[in-house]
């Protein structure tokens, strides 16, 4: 079992050999998603909403981080497997089509972060 970083480096290392050397804040651009733009599968995409239905920004990446170690944790990579996770302080309440080919989970959050 390997983490997420390890895992990534394996499918886009090709990609990551192409991004050039340099200072990693100027290496960040507003919209990540380039970097992937030539990977011909369909990706999954996940939408964060908190107990009022108004988009998550501020925790989002806790809530993204309990996402990716429940599906590392468990080896279901699925979308249809991954909406029946169990994840604390929030759950999946939604599966819809996204623009990549693919699925978007929708995480709707029952409490604040304590």
């Amino acid at each position: 079992f390997e983490g997420l970083k390890a895992h990534l480096q394996r499918q886009f290392v090709s990609e990551l050999n192409l991004i050039p050397k340099g200072p990693v804040w100027s290496l960040i651009p507003e919209d990540q998603s380039f970097l992937i733009h030539s990977w011909n599968r369909e990706r999954n995409t996940i939408m964060i909403l908190d107990s009022s239905g108004k988009k998550v920004s501020h925790w989002s990446k806790y809530y993204r981080g309990l996402l990716a170690r429940w599906i590392l944790t468990h080896q279901k990579g699925d979308p249809k497997q991954v909406l029946k996770a169990v994840l604390p302080s929030c759950r999946i309440t939604n599966m819809n089509d996204n623009q990549y080919g693919g699925k978007e989970l929708v995480i709707s959050v029952d409490a604040k972060r304590k």
